[in-house]
């Protein structure tokens, strides 16, 4: 949910903060946002944290691919 229009970026990152995928680098529009990726095949097996940047606000969260 963006309260206003940002540029985004979402980015996977392994266990020791190394960028591995970007995801999204954009300019969106505020309101509801949903991304659908399938990173099963692009990543092995394990713990990765998605990083998602808008604006000046940051948010990580950790993902496992099985």
């Amino acid at each position: 949910q963006l309260s206003r229009n940002a540029v985004v970026t979402v980015k996977v990152m392994d266990v020791l903060g190394n960028d591995l995928i970007t995801l999204v680098s954009q300019r969106v529009e505020s309101g509801e946002q949903n991304f659908s990726y399938p990173l099963a095949s692009k990543l092995q097996r394990g713990f990765y944290f998605i990083r998602v940047v808008a604006g000046t606000e940051s948010v990580i969260k950790r993902i496992s691919v099985l």
